[in-house]
């Protein structure tokens, strides 16, 4: 138990790391710094954890790592997409910022992505919308995406594009 509470404090101190590196001077390759920054922050706790007197056992140690690097993995994935836009955030806030719902209308203003029809599908199917006739509406979990996404983009200074 103390050793995931070790490791939720660690995400904790991780994301208030970036959002307080974005703020004072934003890095000009972003996804090149985070790579670096996901590999080299818990090799940087780790061993300062050592130093502090907290001797991990094997398994600990295993565990350590195995968490951590899956969790900087998926840190880093999610952060992409809210990054650079992925089809279906773009999707979410095209239906909540501009009111947009219209299927026909959305396959029109993404006649350059071939796949929109697939995330549309994909997003009624996860219920993060619902198809009501020909429009597209957020449920309460897309209305969530679209609220959490808004907040990583705003503290970590990151332009709309819609």
């Amino acid at each position: 138990m103390m050793l995931i509470t070790g490791c939720l404090f660690y995400y904790s101190a991780l994301i208030f790391i970036q959002i307080l590196i974005w703020n004072i001077n934003k890095p000009k390759n972003e996804i090149k710094f985070l790579f670096i920054y996901l590999i080299l922050f818990p090799l940087f706790s780790f061993f300062l954890l050592m130093q502090i007197g907290h001797h991990l056992s094997i398994t600990e140690s295993i565990f350590y790592f195995f968490f951590t690097y899956s969790f900087n993995g998926f840190y880093f994935i999610i952060f992409y997409g809210i990054q650079d836009n992925s089809p279906s955030l773009l999707l979410i806030n095209l239906i909540y910022k501009k009111k947009i719902n219209d299927i026909k209308v959305i396959y029109k203003i993404f006649n350059n992505y071939p796949l929109i029809e697939t995330r549309v599908t994909q997003l009624i199917k996860d219920e993060i919308v619902i198809k009501k006739d020909t429009k597209l509406q957020l449920t309460n979990r897309g209305y969530k995406i679209q609220k959490i996404s808004q907040f990583f983009k705003k503290i970590l200074k990151i332009e709309e594009t819609i």
